[in-house]
């Protein structure tokens, strides 16, 4: 039986422009085998939406459950949605750590600044199965890169959900994603900005909790 990936991605920056573009071909990956993925973008990343969406995928299907975020993030936070004419400091965020049950029996992979560093801890402490993030900032902007490096990092981005959705375990999967990015360095001139950003990527990104299948 297959289950439900829910993909988030706010997409409101220069920053999160190549995290947009991971989303959409993971979303049609998700379509293209079988799946039926909650895609959640722009308004639709609201705190609301967001808890609703995850609350019902909760009391329907079997755990764990996953959630892949693409966006910005803060140490103690996932942010939404820009409303106009705010900066992502003054957000609600869509989980924090005044909330990380919302995230309960989910496998999290989010593509986030910092958000390893304090939330995915919390989040796990409140019942999160598996959390894949950043330890630190991540500063990616895709005029930074060619279409070489772009093309990169989007699959970079969508290695362990993909691997997940190929029945890998979550560490199974996150190995996958190592590999990867060391394959990737083997190829590019450790003198370019995209050597410095893979291995920046290498260094901050991890995972804590359970090693399990997501189904």
């Amino acid at each position: 039986m297959f289950k439900t990936p829910i993909v988030v991605t706010p997409a409101w920056s220069q920053e999160t422009r190549i995290s947009k573009r991971s989303a959409s071909v993971l979303n049609r990956y998700y379509l293209d085998n079988g799946f039926h993925p909650i895609f959640l973008n722009g308004i639709a990343t609201l705190r609301p939406v967001f808890t609703r969406v995850l609350n019902n995928i909760r009391k329907n299907e079997k755990p764990p459950h996953l959630l892949v975020y693409f966006g910005h993030g803060l140490s103690d936070s996932l942010l939404g949605v820009e409303p106009i004419g705010m900066r992502h400091k003054n957000l609600r965020p869509v989980v924090a750590n005044q909330n990380p049950s919302v995230l309960k029996d989910y496998i999290v992979y989010a593509v986030a600044c910092d958000s390893l560093s304090e939330l995915g801890y919390k989040a796990i402490e409140h019942g999160a199965t598996t959390y894949f993030s950043n330890m630190d900032p991540l500063h990616l902007l895709s005029s930074d890169l060619n279409d070489n490096g772009i093309s990169d990092f989007t699959e970079i981005f969508t290695t362990i959900p993909i691997a997940l959705a190929q029945r890998k375990t979550t560490q199974q999967a996150y190995n996958i994603f190592q590999s990867t990015i060391n394959d990737l360095l083997l190829l590019t001139p450790s003198s370019s900005h995209e050597y410095n950003l893979l291995y920046g990527m290498m260094q901050t990104f991890d995972i804590i909790g359970k090693d399990v299948l997501w189904y």
